[in-house]
């Protein structure tokens, strides 16, 4: 039996929460894909050949611990963009970056585009938490990570379990 994946907790808490507070497990979404992605530059950064950057990586991959991770804290999911040196994955992640900004400065929760009817609300609230679950599952799949998100018919967080189960070669 394989270890947890690293955000097990938070994965169980996005389960858990989905169905009952859309908005507020959208906002969690978005943090843990940017904690995700701040995880893989910091192990990313040392390898070579590497996804990122190669100016970034040198600037930063002989960084004591403590320096790399002040680094770190100061990128936003959007200067994260600008990290990677594929066009794929920068195409990817800038897309994701918009939704998440417009998600996380509630964008789209200012009147006149707020609906003021709850269950209105509630139901816009919905669609973007299942864009949110798209993205996650997009950051998993882009990371390459050993677990994989499974989306089920409702657009919910099915659930994450480890890629050997299901892995094909295509």
């Amino acid at each position: 039996m394989s270890e947890p994946h690293r955000e097990h907790d938070t994965l169980k808490a996005i389960q858990n929460l989905q169905n009952e507070y859309p908005f507020a497990t959208g906002l969690l979404i978005y943090c843990l894909i940017e904690r995700m992605l701040k995880y893989f530059i910091r192990d990313e950064i040392k390898k070579a050949p590497s996804r990122l950057e190669e100016n970034f990586c040198e600037k930063n991959k002989h960084k004591k611990d403590r320096a790399l991770r002040k680094r770190l804290i100061r990128l936003t999911l959007e200067s994260i963009v600008y990290k990677f040196k594929y066009k794929n994955d920068k195409e990817i992640l800038k897309e994701i970056a918009e939704r998440r900004n417009n998600y996380m400065h509630s964008n789209d929760l200012l009147e006149p585009v707020v609906e003021k009817n709850p269950k209105k609300r509630g139901e816009y609230h919905k669609k973007d938490l299942q864009q949110a679950i798209k993205d996650l599952k997009s950051i998993f799949d882009l990371l390459k990570e050993d677990y994989e998100i499974v989306i089920d018919h409702n657009g919910n967080l099915g659930d994450f379990r480890s890629r050997q189960y299901t892995h094909t070669n295509s």
